[in-house]
């Protein structure tokens, strides 16, 4: 692998791209403000078109918002690529659709890896993101000390659409843990209690998590900047109740979730990270008050 594209440069594409320069790969950048692309440029990228990547790249990496953008950017590199080039997409999408994406790829000689991440804006800066491929085992291969570049943990999940599933799954886990969080300091809160105490013996003790940890500070201090916003574990969440209705889950913590994100967008906080979760229950908690 020589040359990389990189498609995608939001608040983790950015600085998976940036990992990929340090390692001295050649990388081409592709992003819809130019902004970015003119800032990547800046520390040696190239900026090019999805098409003269398909031509000129040997594997394009991708790290776009929903289904719809991957699906349309992947056809344009399907009309432009030659056989042996392989494309890892890194978003979350639905798992048909990377299922579908590989089948089209295939049909011009092109590998299609659904590799979606998990680790937030903090892991994609340090690198150490988890990544989950679906895919190709081949193509895996050659693709990993890619991953290797931004990922501590790189597992090969499975065919074409299991990475997408096994960020679902990733995605449940993560939105019911942030509602814990949320819970908790709330009731804390309610209760009189110092909540940086608070955060300091339950990070020590069994309910401990990444989310406390990481979320549970901007909790706090009302930091509710994007990592990761509302309106993105709304589509995370959508899709995995999609997945989850079509396999006849039970998904209680999934449902109400998904409801408390659905509040969050009503809310005009689509654009908020979602640490503001836990300005929802301080405001259902006052309206208590008030109406007592």
């Amino acid at each position: 692998m020589k040359k990389i594209g990189f498609i995608g440069l939001g608040i983790m594409g950015r600085p998976m791209a940036n990992h990929l320069l340090k390692a001295g790969y050649a990388l081409a950048v592709h992003n819809r403000s130019k902004e970015k692309m003119d800032q990547m440029a800046a520390h040696g990228a190239t900026i090019q078109e999805p098409q003269e990547m398909a031509g000129e790249c040997d594997a394009i990496l991708m790290c776009l918002p929903t289904s719809v953008e991957v699906t349309m950017v992947t056809h344009r590199i399907l009309a432009a690529g030659r056989p042996g080039l392989i494309v890892a997409d890194h978003s979350t999408i639905q798992p048909f659709v990377a299922q579908r994406l590989a089948e089209e790829a295939g049909t011009v000689g092109v590998e299609f890896l659904d590799a979606p991440i998990s680790g937030g804006e903090s892991g994609a800066i340090a690198g150490t993101l988890s990544t989950m491929v679906g895919g190709g085992a081949d193509a895996f291969a050659a693709l990993r000390p890619i991953f290797d570049t931004f990922s501590s943990v790189v597992t090969h999940t499975g065919p074409s659409g299991t990475g997408q599933m096994t960020k679902l799954a990733n995605q449940i886990l993560c939105a019911i843990t942030l509602m814990g969080v949320a819970e908790s300091l709330s009731f804390a809160k309610k209760n009189g209690l110092d909540l940086n105490k608070t955060l300091t013996v339950l990070s020590g003790g069994a309910g401990d998590s990444w989310a406390l940890r990481n979320l549970g500070p901007k909790m706090i201090g009302r930091d509710y900047t994007p990592g990761f916003s509302n309106s993105l574990q709304f589509k995370d969440l959508g899709y995995a109740m999609e997945a989850a209705h079509q396999c006849g889950a039970t998904t209680f913590g999934l449902a109400l979730a998904h409801q408390l994100c659905t509040s969050q967008n009503a809310r005009g906080l689509g654009d908020a990270g979602i640490a503001s979760l836990f300005d929802l229950y301080e405001l259902l908690n006052t309206e208590r008050d008030q109406r007592a």
